[in-house]
């Protein structure tokens, strides 16, 4: 599929979507940690590393807390970082920065109070296995209430922390003039892009 967008002076750009076999951004089936060093979109408040840089933030949205049914957060209308205290968060397999994962999956509140630590995923729809059986909670994006909504899962919405913001990351020094053309182009997408729901993909 091709469409064409326009940069800031008008320059007509053509974008054509892989097919479904072309490796662009992780799915949900690919290992959480796994393509984080490619040239792709990432929410930019994980950058933590000396060898990436981050470009402007295109959307933010606030965080849910997936949790199951029968859990005794589910029937909350709000849940605050303090709150998360003593409940068990799934943890990420891998090789992944401490930073990268501490901003994933914060184990301890603003207060110091620590937060529990479930078992370790791979993949997000493992992580949801998981939290539909009880096994522990999961820090995620407000889109996730809309693109991966399944019986027994409610989404509270977390009160208190930032939003999160989502923007191009690339390695040091790589950048050119088809990498900036990128980025003005999707931030043009960005900005017409309707929000999904209530503080949900928000162009930034």
């Amino acid at each position: 599929m091709t469409r064409r967008v326009h940069d800031s002076q008008g320059r007509g750009v053509l974008l054509r979507r892989r097919s479904a076999r072309a490796r662009a951004a992780p799915t949900v089936d690919q290992p959480w940690g796994e393509g984080r060093r490619e040239n792709r979109v990432d929410p930019d408040d994980q950058h933590c590393e000396a060898d990436l840089n981050r470009g402007p933030t295109l959307l933010t949205e606030d965080r849910v807390l997936a949790v199951a049914a029968g859990h005794t957060l589910a029937g909350r209308d709000t849940v605050t970082l303090e709150g998360l205290a003593g409940v068990p968060l799934l943890t990420i397999a891998g090789d992944n920065p401490e930073c990268w994962l501490e901003h994933q999956l914060p184990t301890r509140t603003p207060s110091g109070r620590p937060i529990g630590q479930g078992p370790s995923v791979t993949n997000f729809q493992e992580a949801l296995t998981l939290v539909a059986g009880g096994s522990g909670a999961l820090p995620a994006g407000a889109h996730a209430a809309l693109y991966h909504g399944r019986p027994g899962i409610p989404y509270v919405p977390v009160e208190g922390d930032k939003p999160l913001g989502y923007g191009l990351m690339r390695r040091s020094g790589g950048g050119n003039r088809a990498t900036e053309l990128f980025g003005r182009t999707a931030r043009e997408i960005a900005r017409g892009m309707a929000p999904a729901g209530p503080r949900s993909a928000i162009p930034g």
